[in-house]
């Protein structure tokens, strides 16, 4: 397991999640996620460490291989992107679509 000091120092969005303002269930939706943040954050970090071959991941496979809904990682994989955990590693893969996607690797 990844045992990284999360939010021990930087914290976007001062440690909530962000929601949209005009709108009581994006509100609603960043209440549930906190105090699951570091967990999920945890997961991902872990998925990237682990993931042998291919380097990195894209945000689909990240959904993929943590069973997790895009809606979930995105903003999280964000997250770690501005603490300095994640990066774009100038590598891209296909999606299913057959769009290209950013690659994320560790920092």
């Amino acid at each position: 397991m990844v045992d990284l000091p999360l939010f021990s120092y930087t914290r976007p969005y001062n440690g909530n999640p962000p929601f949209q303002s005009h709108s009581d269930t994006s509100r609603a939706a960043s209440q549930a996620m906190r105090g699951k943040l570091s967990k999920l954050h945890s997961r991902i970090l872990e998925a990237l460490e682990y993931h042998v071959f291919p380097v990195g991941m894209t945000d689909e496979e990240m959904c993929n291989y943590l069973d997790l809904p895009g809606n979930t990682l995105r903003p999280r994989r964000r997250e770690l992107q501005l603490m300095n955990y994640l990066t774009d590693t100038s590598k891209r893969r296909k999606t299913r679509s057959g769009r290209q996607a950013i690659v994320w690797g560790l920092v």
